[in-house]
């Protein structure tokens, strides 16, 4: 499973989707662009993780950011279920 992606290998990006297509990959990766539906969305950190913060944005980038951190719950929850 591809757990991360750097955005700057597109064509590498490409490659990876489509091998996906054929059922011979898997990826974990979550891409929300800006004008989707979960765009600027933020996510409460759960009490159990007793971690600071209001969302994830916190812990992630030390601040709310406008393109939220929606992203951060999908793929952890992207992750467990590829482990």
């Amino acid at each position: 499973c591809v757990c991360s992606w750097p955005g700057k290998y597109e064509s590498a990006w490409d490659a990876l989707v489509t091998s996906n297509r054929r059922g011979s990959i898997s990826a974990a990766v979550v891409f929300l662009p800006e004008g989707s539906e979960h765009f600027g969305r933020h996510d409460p950190i759960p009490e159990e993780e007793k971690l600071q913060g209001s969302c994830w944005c916190v812990q992630l980038y030390g601040e709310a950011k406008p393109w939220g951190c929606h992203w951060w719950t999908t793929w952890i929850e992207n992750i467990e279920k590829a482990h």
